[in-house]
């Protein structure tokens, strides 16, 4: 049946056909609303779940640290405050977030997720698969290089405290970092899609449509007692069976979204006796001046090998070799002078250990 055949109905059954189409589709718009947009983190009633050892600080819109929720004794008021909260964010620190500036082709900026994802290994010690990660706002340099502040959380810490979370009955709405030094006056880092709601809003979506499509009919087909209505019946099956087409892709989709999450909580094995990379990491870049900035890292072995610009490197052996991790520092490569940059170019490699930390 085309467009043209259904104008050539009479006018009140026009008029009313409209009437409804047009209410439907408010209600739908309302209700997809509803279903896919959350309250965001510094919302009346959301929440705020910081890691700390023993548990969660919850923290409330104005930044007060409302209640603590235990792991081991979970207080159930506590538990059900938060459960009772319109979303839920997990929102992790300075100590679980790592910040790093990339550097990147202008060529790249249409694609920077992708390109920040190849160049992973460069920038932290981590793969692509082992993190979660959220970019700053990028910025020119000269039209030649874009630079942009990425926010980087392992996808095993992460995935501990999720199902810590889960453990409680708490279902969380995102991951977050609201209180990152590094992102102070920019957006916030979101480490994970709103998973659990899109699901709903999948499936609620696909039921409202089939819904919506299933009230247009029965309306049409009691206000039209001609051939035309067996037409109308047969176009209407047919969008039905698109709708319900739709939440059949929509399951799938959720069913490769649960095999993520599933994934994410998989436990990663780790050596208790080995120095971790991101204290590593920490201590160089505490070690370091202000003035110099890393470009490269690489950590093996017990072994750190770093490079990167600076105002002058004559200097640096000296304040790593004070850092209470790192000994045997010295340069792998001979220094070079950036005529373009006006700074060092420098190569170091170091050890660091537990034992210089405990001396």
């Amino acid at each position: 049946m085309t467009r043209q055949d259904l104008r050539q109905g009479s006018r009140p059954v026009a008029r009313q056909a409209g009437l409804l189409s047009g209410g439907l589709g408010w209600w739908l718009g309302a209700l997809a609303s509803v279903l896919v947009r959350a309250p965001e983190p510094f919302a009346r009633r959301a929440v705020r779940l910081r890691p700390r050892a023993d548990g969660f600080a919850v923290v409330t819109s104005d930044g007060t640290v409302r209640h603590h929720l235990s792991v081991q004794s979970p207080n159930r008021r506590v538990r059900a405050f938060v459960r009772r909260a319109a979303a839920r964010y997990l929102d992790l620190d300075d100590e679980t977030v790592l910040a790093v500036r990339a550097t990147l082709p202008e060529a790249a900026r249409n694609n920077l997720r992708e390109a920040v994802a190849l160049r992973m290994t460069e920038l932290t010690p981590f793969t692509e698969d082992e993190v979660l990660f959220d970019l700053g706002q990028p910025m020119s340099h000269g039209g030649e290089t874009v630079t942009v502040r990425v926010f980087i959380a392992p996808r095993e810490v992460v995935a501990d405290r999720m199902a810590e979370l889960a453990r409680l009955g708490v279902r969380v709405d995102a991951v977050i970092a609201s209180d990152t030094g590094e992102a102070t006056g920019a957006a916030i880092p979101n480490f994970a899609p709103e998973i659990l709601r899109q699901r709903g809003a999948w499936l609620g979506l696909g039921l409202a449509l089939a819904c919506a499509v299933l009230l247009g009919g029965i309306g049409w087909l009691h206000q039209v007692a001609t051939e035309r209505q067996d037409r109308m019946r047969e176009a209407l099956q047919t969008e039905i069976a698109g709708a319900l087409e739709n939440v059949r892709q929509g399951k799938e989709l959720d069913d490769e979204i649960a095999a993520l999450s599933a994934s994410l909580s998989l436990p990663q094995a780790r050596r208790a006796d080995q120095i971790s990379t991101l204290a590593v990491l920490d201590g160089i870049a505490g070690a370091l001046p202000d003035d110099a900035y890393l470009t490269g890292f690489r950590w093996a072995d017990g072994q750190a090998e770093i490079s990167g610009l600076a105002a002058s490197a004559s200097g640096l052996i000296g304040l790593l070799e004070a850092s209470p991790i790192l000994s045997e520092v010295r340069f792998s490569a001979p220094v070079a002078r950036d005529p373009r940059l006006e700074r060092d170019r420098f190569s170091i490699t170091a050890r660091a250990t537990l034992g210089k930390a405990a001396e």
